[in-house]
């Protein structure tokens, strides 16, 4: 019975090693500002992936409701997403349940294209917002586009209501991009399409609130 104990709880011990070490703790690899927002960029490694997952973080002088429009509005996502030279509606279940697809704007090398399921909510009494994208491998849409297809993509935005003027916006992705790139390229693409992207809701958070000025 002794043994049996000793066992289990090494055992236990063991996972939980594996659980919390296996995921690598996220390096902050990027911090500036965008007129009052700031910015900062993480990435971290993956067990069994080439390809680094990168967080983008922002507080940001933008009102929850400007924040959450930009998110309602997927028909203008391609106006501030980073690195983007697509990005459209192929289907559209209803407005929080759609797939689409994205061309990833690479320098040198081809391009990267992908079609990702997306699926939104929010609770405005609370003040959050979440939007998911999970890459559609089975998908056949433009598979002859000429582009690299990804492998994979996940990636995760929440918006987080911080008093009546201020929002934090934490955007999470993890590609796997497909074909074989130099280091330089994945680097440049872990840090300047977060970057880029933060930046692009930034700008067209307050070209909302000046609009309506």
């Amino acid at each position: 019975m002794k043994k049996s104990f000793t066992f289990l709880l090494t055992f236990i011990c063991i996972t939980v090693t594996v659980f919390v070490f296996g995921q690598q703790q996220w390096k902050l690899i990027y911090e500036g500002k965008e007129d009052n927002a700031v910015l900062k960029i993480y990435t971290r490694e993956l067990p069994g992936s080439i390809y680094k997952e990168f967080k983008g973080v922002s507080y940001a002088d933008i009102p929850f409701d400007v924040a959450l429009k930009v998110i309602q509005d997927y028909t203008n996502y391609h106006k501030w997403y980073g690195m983007c030279d697509a990005l459209y509606a192929i289907t559209v279940r209803n407005p929080q349940d759609l797939d689409m697809y994205f061309v990833l704007d690479l320098p040198v090398v081809k391009d990267r294209d992908v079609v990702v399921k997306v699926e939104s909510g929010w609770d405005e009494n609370k003040g959050t917002a979440w939007v998911t994208m999970t890459s559609i491998n089975a998908s056949e849409y433009k598979k002859d586009s000429g582009y690299v297809r990804m492998t994979s993509l996940k990636g995760r935005w929440d918006i987080i209501k911080k008093d009546e003027n201020h929002v934090e916006v934490i955007y999470q992705v993890h590609p796997e991009l497909g074909g074989s790139l130099p280091a330089w390229i994945v680097n440049i693409s872990a840090k300047d399409q977060p970057l880029k992207t933060l930046k692009g809701v930034y700008k067209y958070s307050k070209k909302i609130i000046d609009k309506n000025d």
